[in-house]
Formats: C-alpha cells, sequence, structure tokens
C-alpha cells in the first residue's frame, strides 16, 4: 500500500484571510483612538488659549483701573457690550478707554471722546462684555467676560476692581 504524506506545515488562505481582518481591526480601533485623542487634546489647548488670554484681558484693566481716580460705564451697541471710560488724577480728564468693538474684539485707547484705538488686547472672540461701576465710582465690576474658543467652546470670566488714585 502506498501511503501519502501531508505536510500540515504552512498557512492556508482561509487563515490568511482571517488574520488579516483581525489586524485591520485593531488598526482601525487604535487610528480612532489616536484620532479621538489628537481632537481632546485641541479642544483643551484652545480653551486654555482663551482662557490665558481673558486673563490678560482682565490684568490690563485691572492695572488701568486700580491706577485711575474715577471710572463710568456706558453702553455700547447693546446690552451685552460696555465701554469703561476711566480718568486720571482728580477725575478731570478721561485718560483710557475699554470697550467692545464690533469685529467682536475688546479694544484700549486713549485721549478725548471718541478715543483714539490702540486695537485689540486678545485676539480672541468676545461675545459679551458687561461692565457695572458702582454710584460712587470706587468700583468696577466686571459682570459678564464672554469669549468662544477656536473649537466654539464657551469660556466666561467675571471680576471686581476698585479704584486706588483717589
Amino acid at each position: 500500500m502506498i501511503q501519502i504524506l501531508r505536510s500540515e506545515r504552512g498557512l492556508s488562505l482561509t487563515e490568511l484571510a482571517i488574520i488579516g481582518v483581525l489586524a485591520t481591526l485593531v488598526m482601525i480601533g487604535l487610528v480612532g483612538f489616536y484620532i479621538n485623542s489628537q481632537a481632546t487634546w485641541v479642544d483643551g489647548s484652545t480653551q486654555a488659549q482663551t482662557q490665558r488670554e481673558l486673563t490678560l484681558l482682565t490684568e490690563v484693566m485691572g492695572d488701568a483701573i486700580h491706577s485711575s481716580s474715577r471710572a463710568w460705564v456706558s453702553g455700547s451697541p447693546d446690552s451685552l457690550h460696555s465701554m469703561l471710560h476711566l480718568y486720571g488724577y482728580k477725575g478731570q480728564t478721561e485718560k483710557y478707554f475699554i470697550w467692545w468693538k464690533d469685529d467682536s474684539t475688546v479694544h484700549v485707547g486713549t485721549g478725548l471722546t471718541p478715543p483714539g484705538d490702540h486695537g485689540p488686547v486678545i485676539a480672541s472672540k468676545v461675545e459679551t462684555f458687561q461692565l457695572h461701576c458702582s454710584k460712587d465710582s470706587t468700583l468696577v465690576e466686571l459682570t459678564l467676560l464672554q469669549a468662544r474658543t477656536a473649537q466654539g467652546q464657551v469660556v466666561r470670566t467675571a471680576t471686581r476692581y476698585a479704584l486706588y488714585n483717589r
């Protein structure tokens, strides 16, 4: 009797196809995880950048307000946006202005009304810039400063300032 020897070494085409499908599924999962992680990082990064810019704006405002002797707030185009008028020593002349402009940025300026525009303080688009001044002009309240990140997230802040140069 003749015996045929069959070798079982190697892979069949079916086994190769199964391995290929499994490897593809693993790669799709890894690529999806990477893309999702990258999107999360970008969202967090743009939010942190906008928060840093809002902090810069509040610090610039604080420096100007603290060195002023008198302040008052006027409405800009609507109730969501304000203009802050700051006066120098003894409140005689307007020395500094901070206001929301129709390009959706907060600008600073010096001089008499209308102010000499020194340009925007920050690059972030500001949606709401609401201010309130106490009746005795000793306290300025930034009731709402709201901006949007490049990814569309909303960042809000608020604070109060005292006028020290009285």
